[in-house]
């Protein structure tokens, strides 16, 4: 009799706790928002601290290196549990730290009015390729997230 007492407070404890794990775990979708959302705004911030056509000073390069860090601290907080989406998280994290990484020393280099320094880092820039690699990630992902 204790047994069956037993067995029967333990079983539906058990289904409780499984349904609560299962049914507190995000959704693919929920998940895609997050990083697409992330990504997003860290676009429209970039555009709004650089401008299309305005003067670019070191300290607005340095904003925009800011901004990068920020971004890849936001992207590595969502918490991700689909394989696919978490290659795409890491894929972006590593995109905006290595963005932040080389426009933050040509805005050095240009604050110290060092220009081997800051061409050096202007190449660097320019053989990384971001924009393809953040078009080509963006729109992984959208396929990604809108299939099934």
């Amino acid at each position: 009799m204790d047994s069956i007492r037993r067995y029967a407070i333990v079983i539906p404890s058990m289904a409780a706790i499984l349904f609560l794990t299962v049914g507190c775990s995000e959704s693919k979708v929920s998940q895609c928002s997050k990083i697409v959302k992330i990504a997003t705004q860290t676009v429209k911030q970039t555009e709004t601290i650089v401008p299309r056509g305005k003067k670019v000073t070191p300290e607005t390069i340095l904003k925009g290196a800011e901004t990068m860090d920020k971004a890849a601290q936001s992207m590595s907080a969502i918490e991700v549990s689909d394989v696919k989406l978490k290659e795409y998280q890491g894929s972006f994290i590593k995109m905006y730290r290595e963005i932040g990484k080389t426009i933050r020393a040509f805005g050095v280099a240009a604050r110290q009015k060092d220009r081997i320094a800051a061409m050096s880092a202007l190449k660097n820039w320019q053989q990384a390729s971001f924009r393809e690699q953040e078009n080509r990630l963006a729109t992984g992902i959208k396929s990604y997230c809108q299939s099934q």
